[in-house]
């Protein structure tokens, strides 16, 4: 692949949401993008071995993965943008439509209908089951629930392959037709937290020389976003524990996928002319370590082979 330069896309001064990361509005051939920059990670002191993430490439390759795994997903491109590495994220937003967050959507339930504590919530709270709740029966989601519910659990298995800590209610939700009223649920977005985006090739390299129990332990370790009883949700003990039958269902059909689109997802790393060896071996050993430690144990430990 090659890295665009988006330094003459004009400005198209559109303003979008999120508080992670500087992100402007440009034109690229016609189409409105986001561009995202990389994060800072100076003020985090010597903790981090990088000055900035790696979160625009993270972005990338996330989306793709969720792209080849047949989920749509926004379309985004690599590139550069003044000193930066960027991501351009292509706006999906047709015509008239106007993105509804989770979270504005999650603070017009009515509380007096519901069956868990929903009275003090606010938009931001990633208490699970009461996420659950409000995507079970909001009026918003009339008609198309059960598409609803798959994405939310296709979203909660696949951000654990790719190590995603960050679906927060700030990034998925609906579109909705001002004019003509009709809703669709948005593209997969917002991915450049996933894939250890503030790793640096140090630490990669110290876990490329973990043993199999020891790396199946370390990605193991990433939480989701979720929280029950105040307690961030480790996925994979999650996943062996839930008797949800959707979530079980969307384990089985992601791991049947990767399984299928194991080199074209490789192919992707391959190509991402940004990558060194060393990083390249890494996104391929701990993708193939989370999907077998994770997604293939749950599996093994439900009695359910592939």
């Amino acid at each position: 692949m090659n890295l665009i330069d988006f330094n003459d896309c004009p400005i198209n001064y559109r303003f979008y949401g999120g508080v992670s990361g500087q992100k402007v509005g440009i034109v690229y051939k016609g189409e409105n993008y986001i561009v995202k920059y990389p994060s800072s990670l100076k003020a985090f002191g010597n903790k981090f071995e990088l000055s900035y993430s790696n979160s625009p490439i993270s972005e990338y390759i996330g989306s793709h993965i969720y792209s080849i795994l047949g989920i749509p997903s926004q379309e985004t491109l690599l590139g550069r943008r003044g000193k930066h590495i960027v991501v351009a994220c292509k706006d999906f937003r047709s015509s008239n439509e106007t993105l509804y967050e989770f979270s504005k959507i999650k603070t017009t339930f009515d509380p007096g209908t519901a069956t868990v504590n929903t009275t003090t919530s606010s938009g931001a709270s990633v208490d699970l089951y009461e996420c659950l709740e409000i995507i079970y029966k909001h009026p918003a989601f009339e008609g198309f629930r059960d598409d609803v519910i798959e994405r939310f659990w296709t979203m909660f298995v696949v951000d654990a392959y790719i190590a995603n800590p960050d679906r927060n209610n700030g990034n998925w939700g609906l579109l909705i037709n001002e004019i003509t009223g009709a809703k669709r649920l948005t593209p997969v977005f917002d991915n450049g937290n996933a894939l250890c985006n503030k790793w640096g090739e140090e630490k990669m390299e110290s876990f490329l020389k973990l043993s199999d129990k020891q790396r199946a332990d370390e990605v193991s370790r990433t939480p989701s976003i979720y929280k029950i009883n105040e307690d961030r949700v480790n996925p994979r003990k999650f996943l062996e524990k839930t008797d949800n039958a959707q979530c079980v269902d969307a384990i089985i059909k992601i791991s049947l996928k990767i399984r299928e689109k194991q080199k074209e997802i490789f192919d992707l790393i391959d190509d991402v002319c940004l990558l060194t060896d060393l990083q390249r071996n890494f996104h391929k050993v701990a993708l193939q370590e989370r999907y077998n430690s994770i997604l293939l144990r749950v599996l093994a430990n439900r009695g359910i082979s592939l």
